[in-house]
C-alpha cells in the first residue's frame, strides 16, 4: 500500500509538473468547456419562460455536469491509446506502475481540469442568464451523490482504458460510452421524467444512482426508486462497479506483462 501511494504520488508530481508548463491547454480546456456547455444548455433555456429560467439554468448545470464528469472519465480510459503511440505507457509500466494506479493519478489530474472548467462555465452561465435557483434539500445526499460519482468516474476509465488495450481500438469504445449512456442511464434527465423503456434500462446500470442522489440534494428532484435505498445504491453500486473495473484492469496489466501491449489502430 505504502509503495503504490508512493507510485502514485510521484505519478502526480510528474503530470502537475507538465500541467503547470502547458497553461495554454489548461485555457484551452477551460475555454472549451465553458462554450460547450453554454452551448450545450442554450437550446433548453430558450423554451422557458423568463420567470422558469433560473429553476432551468440549475436543471442544466447539473445535467451538463454530469455529461462531463463522465465524457471525462472515458477519456481517461481513451488516454491510454495515447500514452502507447508515445511509448509513455511501457515506460510507467516497467517502472512498477499498475494500470489501476495509472487510472487513479490520471482521473486526479483530470478532476483539476474538470473543476476549473465547470466553474468557468457557471461563472459565464451566470453572468449571461442570471443566478440559478437551486433547491438544496440534503447534505447527505450530495456527499454520497458526489462521492457516489467520483467512484463511478474511476471505475468506468479503467474499464474504457482496460477495454482500449485489450480491444486495440478507442474510437468507437469512447463515442459509444460519452453519448449513449449519459442519455439513456439517467445521468441527464431525472428517472421519474424518463420514457419507461428508458427507466428499465437506465436501473440495471450503475450510473443513475449517485445522479439520482445528487439531484435530490440540490435540486429536490424525486427519486424513482424509495429515498433510502437510492442513497445506498449510490454507494455500493459504484463500488460493485469499481471492483470490476480493478478485477479487469489487473487482468489487463497481466496480459500486457506476458503477451506485450496490442497495437492500437487509428481510430
Amino acid at each position: 500500500m505504502i509503495k503504490a501511494i508512493w507510485r502514485i504520488s510521484a505519478t502526480l508530481k510528474a503530470e502537475l509538473r507538465v500541467l503547470a508548463r502547458a497553461k495554454i491547454r489548461m485555457f484551452a480546456s477551460t475555454l472549451t468547456t465553458a462554450l460547450w456547455g453554454t452551448l450545450f444548455i442554450l437550446p433548453m433555456i430558450l423554451f422557458f419562460k423568463a420567470s422558469d429560467i433560473p429553476l432551468a439554468l440549475a436543471y442544466a448545470i447539473i445535467a451538463f455536469t454530469m455529461f462531463y464528469l463522465l465524457s471525462t472519465a472515458s477519456w481517461i480510459g481513451f488516454n491510454l491509446r495515447r500514452r502507447i503511440m508515445e511509448g509513455i505507457l511501457e515506460n510507467q509500466l516497467l517502472h512498477g506502475l499498475t494500470l489501476p494506479e495509472l487510472t487513479l493519478s490520471s482521473l486526479l489530474i483530470g478532476l483539476i481540469y474538470q473543476v476549473v472548467g465547470l466553474i468557468v462555465f457557471t461563472a459565464l452561465i451566470i453572468l449571461v442568464f442570471g443566478i440559478p435557483q437551486f433547491n438544496f434539500t440534503s447534505i447527505s445526499s450530495v456527499c454520497i451523490g458526489l462521492i457516489g460519482l467520483l467512484i463511478l468516474m474511476w471505475g468506468h476509465a479503467g474499464i474504457i482504458g482496460a477495454s482500449t488495450l485489450i480491444a486495440g481500438t478507442s474510437g468507437v469504445i469512447v463515442e459509444l460510452s460519452s453519448w449513449i449512456i449519459p442519455l439513456a442511464s439517467g445521468m441527464i434527465a431525472p428517472l421519474v421524467a424518463m420514457p419507461e423503456p428508458l427507466k428499465t434500462i437506465a436501473l440495471v446500470t450503475p450510473f443513475p444512482y449517485p445522479c439520482e442522489a445528487l439531484r435530490y440534494g440540490l435540486l429536490g428532484v424525486r427519486t424513482l426508486l424509495p429515498l433510502n435505498m437510492t442513497l445506498a445504491l449510490g454507494i455500493t453500486v459504484p463500488l460493485i462497479y469499481a471492483i470490476i473495473s480493478y478485477v479487469l484492469l489487473m487482468y489487463t496489466y497481466t496480459r500486457i506483462r506476458k503477451r506485450g501491449i496490442t497495437t492500437p489502430t487509428l481510430r
